[in-house]
């Protein structure tokens, strides 16, 4: 009877305290809220007269209870920002996105921040993260078209550089530091020592790069080790291109493979090859070629316009002159457009080629078609976007529309550079030589990282 009696107690205290939990909850709860209503007034109350502190300290008291709410995450990070505690800020609105995702609010906070202070690339981060993360406004799209030109500047003090190839996945030029050349990538990284008195072109394919010391030329790899030499003296080895180099032996040119086998030394003078095709001189006119050494065009023209590689067609399509005027030619040969006082070096596929006009410069379609005439001295064909031109104050670059791009990480365009400088062309991965009155450095757009 005992025991029974004491079960039955036993079970009405767990009764009575299980009530008296459900009666506590919604008191608990209620409690809660008031305190949060109070913080959240005096918080509003402390920043309305400039309190900052204080009303940090509330809204922080407001998280301490409910840390994944999303606005006062965020208003916390703006009180953090208007205190100066630009890492609080920072870290404040990864919390806020964190807790919500979808939402874009934080986001814009951040994008605002860092262009404000011209950390593009930070800024384009956080496009990229609101994007993976499925947060979506207007803002977005402006701040994509603002910051896309953008460059950040690479210092690296070379006295001379090549143009752009591609190179193991990236872009790559021969460039000059004390008096030496050497190989440098469009991020800036020294890919080849600064050993030579000449080097040429590295080739994607095999890693060959052309070099002379002295009298000698021959072929290295990116460590300096010989690859390729030969017993014959050439006065000149180019960069390979589609399994082939250029190369000249008593005034004769032709070209060798990479076993050094020489294959049609026939020419006056013979370019290197790239997209299957190769600008060489007979007999005083020019005509292209392909690597099989068949004929692409005619021998009817007075010469082609040429990299600093030797290459023709590296974007895919070649310039010729023909008595005086110039004609866009495609890798089948086939004149694209023609008929022109001047014209540049095609770029990058399917961006404007740069065409001069009965005096005034314009750009050239893919199809032909010639607009955008911009009044300047010298232009270069566009590449990602952008093309430089010489002005009377210098080289700028200008946008698709005309006008001066906004390459400077603040968001203005650069100071035009000296006509005998220049800025040079853009590489497919967004990386340009530009002088500052004391050497070459690089500018890389924001857009493709570092």
């Amino acid at each position: 009877m005992k025991r029974r009696t004491a079960v039955l107690l036993a079970s009405l205290f767990l009764a009575a305290m299980t009530a008296m939990t459900w009666v506590m909850i919604p008191v608990s709860v209620a409690r809660e809220n008031e305190k949060i209503t109070e913080l959240l007034s005096k918080a509003e109350n402390y920043e309305n007269r400039k309190m900052y502190i204080d009303s940090l300290e509330c809204y922080l008291g407001v998280l301490a209870v409910r840390r994944n709410d999303h606005g006062i995450l965020l208003k916390a990070a703006e009180l953090y920002l208007r205190l100066g505690d630009d890492g609080s800020f920072v870290t404040y609105c990864g919390y806020a996105a964190d807790a919500d995702p979808g939402d874009p609010k934080a986001y814009v906070l951040l994008l605002e921040y860092y262009s404000s202070r011209g950390n593009v690339a930070e800024a384009l981060e956080v496009l990229s993260e609101a994007e993976r993360a499925g947060a979506a406004c207007s803002e977005f799209v402006q701040y994509r078209e603002l910051l896309k030109n953008r460059c950040e500047e690479i210092w690296v003090s070379l006295e001379d550089a090549g143009d752009w190839h591609l190179f193991r996945g990236g872009y790559a030029a021969p460039a000059k530091s004390d008096g030496k050349w050497g190989i440098i990538s469009s991020t800036g990284e020294k890919i080849l020592n600064y050993d030579y008195d000449w080097v040429g072109a590295a080739d994607a394919e095999s890693g060959l790069i052309p070099v002379r010391s002295g009298d000698d030329l021959y072929y290295v790899d990116t460590k300096g080790d010989c690859r390729l030499s030969t017993e014959i003296r050439y006065s000149y080895l180019g960069p390979f291109g589609n399994g082939l180099a250029p190369a000249c032996r008593d005034g004769i040119w032709g070209y060798i493979d990479r076993e050094g086998r020489e294959h049609h030394f026939e020419f006056d003078y013979a370019g290197a090859f790239s997209n299957g095709i190769a600008a060489v001189e007979k007999d005083g006119k020019w005509a292209l070629v392909s690597d099989r050494f068949s004929a692409v065009t005619r021998f009817e023209y007075d010469g082609f316009l040429l990299d600093s590689g030797g290459f023709a067609a590296e974007a895919g399509k070649a310039v010729a002159e023909k008595e005086g005027l110039f004609y866009i030619i495609g890798r089948d040969g086939a004149v694209v457009a023609g008929g022109f006082d001047g014209a540049a070096l095609p770029l990058s596929g399917g961006e404007p080629v740069a065409v001069k006009i009965d005096g005034q410069w314009g750009f050239a379609s893919e199809k032909g078609s010639v607009s955008l005439f911009i009044n300047c001295v010298e232009a270069s064909s566009f590449s990602q976007g952008l093309a430089a031109i010489l002005t009377e104050e210098g080289w700028i670059y200008i946008d698709e529309e005309g006008k001066p791009a906004q390459t400077g990480s603040d968001g203005k365009s650069r100071p035009p550079v000296s006509a005998d400088s220049g800025c040079r062309s853009f590489s497919p991965d967004g990386a340009a030589f530009v002088f500052d009155g004391y050497a070459f450095n690089i500018i890389r757009l924001c857009r493709y990282g570092f």
